[in-house]
């Protein structure tokens, strides 16, 4: 399916949204939607009332439509809940599009893209910006509404109201990777710029720059409390990022807050706390090579009775140094490696 360069479709009602349903392909032969001709991306616009889920849109109970891919379109124009909502889908690959401009009509939450109950998902080559809620959102905190073995990489994602890159709890085994991210996070407080819960995901070689003082942590790793998932928020890894909030504007750049977590090899620079362990921070979490600059008040703070975190090899540079202990927080040793998800030839596994 193709469609011409330089046009515009516009919808208009519920009824008629941009929605694959009924037909898959292959692992050989995806379903290809594109462009064709010469000139701007097609684009996708929604109405200007009340959009129904997404302008590109597929429920969990309509026909199966897997093994498919969508490059070089944009997508824009009001939406009551997002730009792409995808639900019950396999074998997706979103490529060089753009998604921009997302807002609802009476100011509601609008998210840019995202992906539920679904599996081998890959989001590459891509702009996501200027949206009113979430910048890419896989799952929620339900265990029947899971996202694994995703993918994000090399996209720019700018400008959203709330999260930048959301993993709920149920997410396992995804990744992100050669990412831009920047100025989000600017809604209510307190807001984050990148949650990820869930297991075995595996974030690097990412930018991330925070200036939004409502911003309590930039980067959140592990689960939530009072999350359904008690059994989330494990074995993740933040490593070779660079993390930016030279303003000192949030909390803290890195919180984690949950077991047998990584923070490995990454740049910090700014933020009041480079990294945080939160109360239920259970255990084994490994801070290790990071280099620490221009903290202004601890570059690792660990809270709780029940804090069980190791660092090793980190540098700390132009600020205080330190890390505080509160509450009986130890240096115990118990961390447990974990098998991450990864990339190996176009193909993301994990132990999971």
């Amino acid at each position: 399916i193709l469609f011409k360069r330089g046009d515009t479709w516009t919808l208009t009602s519920n009824s008629h949204r941009f929605r694959p349903r009924g037909s898959s392909g292959t692992a050989e032969n995806h379903i290809y939607i594109g462009a064709y001709g010469t000139g701007a991306r097609p684009i996708i616009q929604g109405p200007g009332t009340k959009l129904y889920r997404g302008i590109l849109y597929r429920a969990s109970s309509d026909a199966a439509a897997d093994y498919i891919t969508i490059e070089e379109l944009e997508f824009t124009g009001n939406s009551r809940d997002a730009a792409v909502w995808i639900e019950g889908v396999q074998h997706w690959t979103l490529s060089n599009i753009y998604v921009h401009d997302i807002t609802s009509p009476n100011g509601d939450w609008a998210g840019g893209i995202i992906f539920k109950d679904s599996s081998y998902i890959r989001i590459e080559d891509s702009t996501v910006e200027n949206i009113a809620g979430e910048g890419i959102y896989f799952g929620t905190a339900d265990t029947a509404d899971y996202v694994r073995y995703g993918v994000i990489a090399n996209c720019t994602i700018k400008r959203t109201k709330y999260d930048a890159v959301d993993f709920k709890e149920g997410t396992r085994a995804c990744l992100v990777y050669g990412c831009t991210i920047e100025d989000c996070g600017y809604g209510s407080p307190p807001t984050k710029v990148l949650s990820i819960g869930g297991k075995y995901n595996h974030i690097s070689d990412t930018r991330i720059e925070n200036p939004h003082t409502n911003v309590r942590s930039v980067v959140y790793v592990g689960r939530y409390d009072g999350g359904k998932f008690t059994d989330s928020g494990k074995h993740n890894r933040i490593e070779r990022c660079l993390i930016i909030d030279e303003f000192r504007a949030a909390d803290e750049a890195i919180r984690i807050a949950g077991e047998y977590n990584e923070v490995i090899s990454n740049t910090i620079a700014g933020a009041q706390i480079a990294v945080y362990g939160a109360p239920i921070a259970i255990g084994g979490n490994l801070i290790k090579n990071n280099i620490f600059r221009n903290t202004s008040e601890y570059d690792v703070y660990l809270k709780g009775n029940e804090d069980r975190f190791t660092f090793d090899y980190n540098v700390y540079s132009d600020g205080p140094g330190e890390v505080w202990y509160e509450n009986g927080a130890s240096r115990d040793f118990n961390y447990v490696q974990g098998v991450l998800a990864q990339e190996v030839n176009g193909i993301v596994i994990a132990a999971d």
